[in-house]
């Protein structure tokens, strides 16, 4: 065990003991063995951690699979409009529009789809939620341009 003072720097024998080094958890006891200081991960035991990691890692799968789907559908829109494009029915500027409704489309796509693991837990749950509801995001219309009143 390793020796620390009440404020946990190291020390003598009037100090606490490390009561126990579990990957990153680190748990500094008292004399009395009270706790007087805790590492990064208060309460959360490895099993917990993996856990978490296994469930976001599922997420992160499911909303990537989503994405990807999603993004399949959107860049549909622009392969449709370069095909418009060939056949005359767009101009250039008409096709360049198109191309920045799909980045538009394509950005509020990814800020849902979220970029960590809690956010893809999030995206997971709203979009079952909206699934639930009936409410499939249509990302194409969520790239509509901005119409000013």
């Amino acid at each position: 065990m390793l020796a620390v003072d009440a404020d946990g720097r190291g020390g003598g024998e009037e100090g606490g003991r490390v009561d126990r080094l579990d990957g990153l958890v680190v748990v500094f006891r008292d004399a009395a063995g009270a706790v007087t200081f805790c590492g990064m991960s208060v309460g959360r035991g490895r099993e917990t951690v993996t856990g978490e990691r296994a469930r976001r890692r599922g997420a992160r799968e499911l909303i990537g699979a989503y994405h990807d789907e999603q993004l399949r559908g959107l860049l549909e829109h622009v392969r449709e409009g370069f095909a418009r494009l060939d056949g005359g029915e767009i101009d250039v500027f008409e096709l360049d529009e198109l191309i920045h409704r799909y980045e538009r489309s394509a950005r509020e796509l990814w800020k849902f789809c979220g970029s960590s693991g809690s956010g893809w837990e999030r995206a997971v749950k709203m979009l079952a939620f909206l699934r639930e509801s009936g409410e499939e995001p249509d990302w194409w219309s969520a790239g509509e341009p901005y119409q000013r009143t």
